[in-house]
């Protein structure tokens, strides 16, 4: 009976409308696609269609746009004309083939496709008489307007149909209800119109009312919910509001310009649509007072066409009937696609009651600039397309005021139907070929069907190849290439011979194609001259060098060596040539340069001639190297300076001459006669550090062609590999070999005849690679520094057995053997023990009684001093009782490793507090002394001075211990290691705090020392699985959160358990709390410090995503307590990695029954700033370096936001989202600073009394 019913409704509609159509049909616009795999080849197949549309005048457009849309093939380069016939058509073409192609946007082939938007209108248009023309005109949008009509029939909202499509003039004024519904189907009717044509936006929002369509679309809300929702509400309002007592006014003036007018006028803004127009509602009489007021300062202004002021106090008596109702409804947790509320005007991921957001959005402001703006931050750097889903084309307009100049070529609006002089059908036309040409596939046929368009197929002309020529140039001006610069506005590889154009397109990056034929010197010499295991392999030099030249040339004659930088170095594949030159003459080298949009540099890459992927840089520009980050880098070159010094003078250290390193290295590596540059090296006896000197000769004439000379920079990483693969911490018959650099910078350029002295310094990863940093100083100019090479990753080649070189028989100033650490770390160099033992005699040797118990003292000191020689990479001589442990370079970073290794090889576990806290050597040896002391006497009190290790009464939990070894035993198992901070773990119970960004259990350092004293309580943090790792793999929130439950686990089998942690780390603990539940598992208790449950804005991955420069400029790492210079490369991207991973998150419900197994928590929140919007943050930088190009910005306020003082209203709603996901046993607490202040350096007072209160009350204490 529905389906009959449903049949007949729409075969009387038809008819309707088969009666009223005019006799003569207007010819509407058709779209015509052309296409090429190259631009040169899309430019011919124009020309070709050109000369047939010449030939015959009459080819029948109908044909031309069915052949070309739907039987032929689209490739990337495209153009998409519409025309009303073959005349228009033919003229279109002749215009744009005498332009230049290569400035057309349409002929560009997009880096990847745009982000599609739809956006919904609110009220304020006309929509009776709206779907009239399309009615008749599109069968995919007339059944859609059926089917809803039909739906709001058996709703009880009937008429809809009529309403919608009887024009205007025939309908006399109408209900708020009828015409809410109505805007509403008509807008469902025309986004499944545009989706049967695959067009299917990955964003949706609406304004005001345009929200629940939005709803459906996104699958929170079914069709006939929607529906139901819109009609009830708008027959309370109907029904509660009286209408024409309260207008809204649109007024043409940004909120900050309006202010002033309504300060003392009894109004309120509604909405806030774009700078230039904000819309206010009140009494009649006081919104017509205000346009009065308005009027007399020229400002413009004019009465929105609704009977009702929505958004304001009017709408508060309908509020609570709409809960209700809104009540009744099944909401979807989660939308399907991104759904922008323009309520908040951020994104909106989740909803814990999403009948709780409908009648805040009844009440609350329309943000519907922001809520643009947060659309196209949702894909920072691709292009948006919004495509207005209404009846009028006000959507449309006011959704283009919010585009800026500057994101012109990053965001344009379309209509989705429009009434204009066009027509709708032509207007839907313009739109398609817009959206076709920005590179989406349409279903041509879908839409020809649906719009009645049929044709017939036609022969044109066949695809124009692009033949191009591959000879290379007999003669080259320059030999760094060896074919002239081809500059092309794509992003196509195949760009290489197109022509060029001095202009930049807006769509599109710069790029620039080189060839070198690696046959011809000076690089067939360069080349030959670099052999490795019989292979002749192009040195890294020659790669940095091009890399460096080609960028600083497109960079401007502004830009010199000093301010420009070298980053992430990757070589994937070796560079090699044939032998003989006769057989093979030619042999190309492609290198492409390409500008990165939004920042200052440009992206290098080196790919041979089958397309093999050799390497990949980036060159940007920093500012001068002498004057950004002055304080840091001094500091980092006294220090080089200082240790390279010391090695050079130190006995013990290992000497080579350039005769002995090229000889002893010839098994594996050999080098021509140029590239003997070193000319000498020290090694230190322990871990990998280095001084050498090198020096290169005058290069021949006709050779001086390089920015940089090849053999000069090999010579600095010769340094590098030589101390890698020389070093007695190196793996036995293994070979290193260098894959990435972090970072290049040049003080100024290097010169030949020259005697310069590298520090080399690095340490080895988790992996078995070596991360090694070589700074270079000009030793004839008073050691004057000339660059830096950072952060090279050198890879251990696994299952060689080519014998190591044996370095210190071919010592000349060593003659004792030197054995490397074992992995006890125990030091078996004779000399090196034998000065240990000295020391430990001199300075601690006992011959009365005691002589046993200082016996074992000085066992345990010795045993300290080498695990600090191992891990601060000093020499062992050189520590004595009395030396500075910050002399040896211990740090927040340094400590946990320390405290570890004391744990593995003394069995005692060190506080890493205590160890922070500890200033000396002896220091540190008393506090281990005590703590074996406590622990043979089962003491509760704290006995060493620093009062900071407090042994535990109670049932020993032995297993701790065990499992804690285990979670560290195995070093090719990932895991997270766990460091003690306070206490032990005999304490009664443990709270595991977990990492915050930066990966590192340094950040909870700084908890007050009594803690475990006062609460029986072990406090142990967690430390990120990828510390130190210089890479992180693509790991989603929940299992990286379960890494650090197994080491959670494996150090306390079972429950109860105290979870916390600050920032980032509040988020996993929540999680890992989460998951324990879901284990079966008791959580005790769950400190969330300055912790967000939501963030307002998603942070992507992608090429164009956020990066390092962005999260830098906003101030993060010098918030985090550290100058980002200072910070390791591998924990400022372990920090951007958290921040995009957790942004992405959104974190679900507990999932427990609150009545039974209801979690306590305790909030602290800081009384100033709001972090949650960080993520806004980043994204207002990143908008900000993409607006100055090649500038950074340097702003002295940039951290205003984070002092302003949070207030009470937004507390509660921060702690109102955390009790909708934890349940109701919650506690607040709020401490005096912002959000990084009361962490770091040390916690605030008083957030040490609410951290000992919450213990205490998760222990059972009131």
């Amino acid at each position: 009976m529905l389906v009959e019913g449903f049949t007949n409704h729409t075969s009387q509609a038809e008819e309707y409308f088969d009666q009223r159509q005019a006799k003569t049909i207007e010819q509407h616009h058709r779209v015509v696609t052309i296409s090429g795999k190259t631009p040169s080849a899309l430019q011919v197949n124009r020309l070709k269609l050109l000369e047939l549309l010449e030939e015959k005048r009459t080819t029948p457009i109908d044909d031309l746009s069915y052949t070309t849309c739907e039987r032929r093939s689209h490739y990337p380069y495209r153009s998409a004309y519409t025309a009303k016939d073959t005349m228009d058509l033919a003229r279109q073409l002749r215009d744009s083939t005498k332009a230049s192609d290569h400035t057309s946007p349409q002929s560009s082939r997009p880096s990847q496709l745009p982000n599609v938007v739809f956006v919904f209108s609110g009220q304020g248009g006309k929509v009776v008489g709206a779907a009239q023309q399309l009615f008749s005109l599109n069968n995919i949008f007339r059944q859609a307007i059926c089917d809803y009509s039909q739906l709001c029939d058996s709703l009880g909202f009937s008429g809809v149909l009529d309403h919608l499509t009887v024009p205007a003039s025939e309908k006399a004024s109408l209900s708020a209800v009828l015409e809410q519904v109505a805007l509403l189907v008509f807008e469902l009717a025309l986004c499944k119109m545009w989706q049967a044509w695959d067009i299917q936006p990955s964003v949706v929002l609406g304004h005001s009312l345009g929200e629940y369509a939005a709803l459906h679309l996104a699958g929170i809300l079914s069709a006939s919910d929607t529906i139901w929702l819109v009609g009830t509400r708008a027959g309370l309002v109907q029904e509660f509001c009286k209408a024409d007592t309260k207008r809204m006014l649109a007024v043409f003036a940004d909120e900050e310009r309006l202010i002033p007018f309504i300060k003392d006028c009894p109004v309120e803004i509604s909405c806030k649509n774009s700078p230039s127009q904000t819309v206010v509602g009140g009494s009649f009489d006081d919104v017509l007072e205000l346009k009065s007021r308005l009027q007399k300062r020229n400002i413009k202004s004019a009465l929105v066409g609704i009977p009702y002021a929505f958004h304001t106090g009017q709408m508060d008596n309908v509020l609570e009937s709409l809960r209700c109702s809104a009540k009744q409804i099944l909401f979807k947790d989660h939308p399907e696609i991104n759904l922008v509320s323009t309520m908040t005007g951020s994104r909106v991921d989740s909803c814990p009651s999403w009948s709780e957001h409908l009648v805040r959005h009844t009440r609350q402001p329309v943000l519907f600039a922001k809520a643009i703006q947060s659309a196209i931050d949702l894909n920072p750097g691709r292009k948006t397309i919004f495509v207005t889903i209404s009846p009028t084309r006000i959507c449309k307009d006011m959704t283009a005021a919010n585009i800026s100049p500057t994101e012109g070529y990053l965001a344009e609006v379309l209509d989705g139907m429009g009434i204009s002089t066009h027509g709708c059908i032509d207007n839907i036309a313009f739109g398609l070929a817009k959206i076709y040409n920005a590179g989406i596939d349409i279903n041509w046929s879908a839409y020809h069907k649906s719009m009645k368009q049929a044709g017939r197929l036609l022969e044109l002309p066949s695809y124009a190849f692009d033949l191009k020529d591959f000879w290379i140039p007999l003669h080259q001006k320059r030999p760094i290439s060896s074919s002239p610069m081809s500059t092309s506005r794509s992003s196509s590889p195949t760009a290489i011979n197109t022509p060029t154009t001095d202009e930049d397109d807006e769509d599109h990056c710069l790029r620039v194609m080189q060839k070198t034929n690696l046959q011809e010197q000076p690089f067939r010499g360069l080349i030959l001259g670099h052999v490795m295991r019989n292979k002749a392999i192009c040195p890294a030099g020659v790669l940095i060098d091009m890399a460096f030249d080609a960028a600083i040339q497109l960079m401007g004659e502004l830009s010199k060596l000093d301010t420009v930088e070298l980053r992430s170095l990757s070589l994937q594949a070796a560079v090699t040539i044939p032998d003989d030159v006769r057989v093979n003459p030619v042999h190309i080298l492609h290198t492409s340069v390409e500008k990165v949009r939004g920042v200052p540099e440009y992206a290098v890459t080196f790919s041979g001639e089958r397309g093999v992927h050799h390497a990949s840089c980036f060159v940007r520009t920093t500012g001068n190297l002498n004057v950004l980050g002055a304080r840091t880098t001094a500091t980092s070159l006294l220090r080089a300076v200082s240790r390279m010094t010391r090695l050079r003078n130190n006995t013990d250290a290992n000497r080579l001459t350039w005769t002995m390193i090229y000889k002893m290295w010839a098994p594996v590596m050999h080098y021509a006669p140029e590239y003997h540059v070193l000319q000498d090296i020290v090694l230190s006896p322990v871990g990998y550090e280095a001084s050498a000197k090198l020096m290169t000769t005058a290069r021949e004439p006709g050779k001086q062609a390089f920015m940089l000379d090849p053999v000069w920079l090999d010579g600095a990483m010769q340094a590098a590999g030589f101390t890698v693969n020389m070093s007695v911490s190196a793996t036995p018959g293994a070979v290193y070999v260098l894959t990435e650099c972090a970072s290049i910078r040049f003080w100024e350029a290097p010169v030949d005849n020259n005697v310069y002295t590298c520090y080399v310094k690095g340490e080895s990863d988790s992996s078995g690679d070596v991360i090694i940093s070589v700074t270079v100083f000009d030793e004839e100019h008073d050691l004057r520094p000339v660059a830096t090479i950072t952060g090279m990753t050198f890879h251990r080649l696994k299952g060689k057995n080519e014998p190591k070189p044996n370095l210190l028989r071919c010592s000349i100033n060593t003659t004792e053997t030197t054995e490397a650490l074992s992995n006890s770390t125990r030091l078996t160099a004779p000399s090196t023990t034998a000065a240990l033992n000295g020391s430990l005699s001199h300075n601690g040797s006992n011959n009365g009684p005691g002589q046993t118990s200082s016996e074992n003292r000085n066992g345990q000191l010795r045993t300290l001093i080498v695990i600090l020689a191992k891990e601060t990479y000093a020499d062992p001589a050189e520590i004595k009782e009395e030396t500075l442990l910050a002399d040896l370079g211990m740090d927040s970073l340094v400590a946990p490793t320390v405290a570890d290794a004391i744990r593995v090889q003394l069995g005692i576990e060190v506080p890493l507090m205590s160890l922070l806290e500890a200033q000396t050597v002896n220091d540190l040896s008393a506090i281990c002394s005590n703590l074996i002391i406590a622990d043979e006497d089962g003491r509760t009190e704290p006995v060493n001075h620093l009062e900071a290790v407090v042994a535990g009464k109670g049932n020993t939990h032995g297993a701790h211990q065990d499992a804690a070894a285990t979670a560290s035993a195995s070093s090719t198992e990932l895991s997270s290691r766990i460091v003690l901070l306070q206490g032990s773990s005999r304490c009664i119970r443990s709270l595991f705090l977990l990492p915050d960004a930066s990966g590192s259990s340094a950040v909870y350092a700084g908890l007050p020392p009594h803690l475990s004293a006062q609460t029986n309580t072990g406090i142990f943090a967690l430390e990120s699985p990828y510390c130190g790792m210089s890479s992180f793999p693509d790991i989603s929130m929940d299992k990286y959160c379960y890494i650090f439950v197994e080491a959670i686990r494996r150090f306390q089998s079972s429950g109860p358990y105290l979870l916390g942690g600050w920032s980032i780390g509040g988020r996993l603990a929540y999680e890992c709390a989460r998951q324990l539940v879901q284990q079966g598992e008791t959580v005790a208790g769950l400190l969330l410090i300055d912790s967000y449950a939501e963030l307002t804005s998603e942070l992507s991955y992608g090429p164009n995503a956020i990066s390092l420069d962005h999260l830098e400029a906003t101030g993060f790492f010098k918030w985090s307590g550290r100058g980002s210079y200072a910070m390791p490369e591998w924990q400022r991207k372990h920090m951007l990695h958290l921040i995009l991973m957790n942004s992405t998150y959104s974190l679900p419900t507990l999932g427990i029954d609150a009545n039974d197994n209801t979690v306590p928590v305790q909030l602290v929140w800081s009384a100033y700033g709001n972090f949650d919007i960080f993520p806004t943050k980043v994204l207002e930088k990143r908008h900000e370096m993409e607006d100055v190009i090649m500038r950074r910005t340097d702003r002295s306020d940039q951290d205003l936001w984070l002092k302003e003082p949070r207030s009470a209203d937004v507390t509660a709603n921060l702690t109102e989202k955390w009790r909708l996901l934890t349940g109701p046993v919650l506690r607040q607490s709020i401490v005096e600073g912002d959000h990084f202040d009361i962490m770091i350096p040390s916690v605030r007072e008083d957030l040490g009394t609410v951290i000992l209160q919450a213990l205490k009350w998760f222990h059972g204490d009131p």
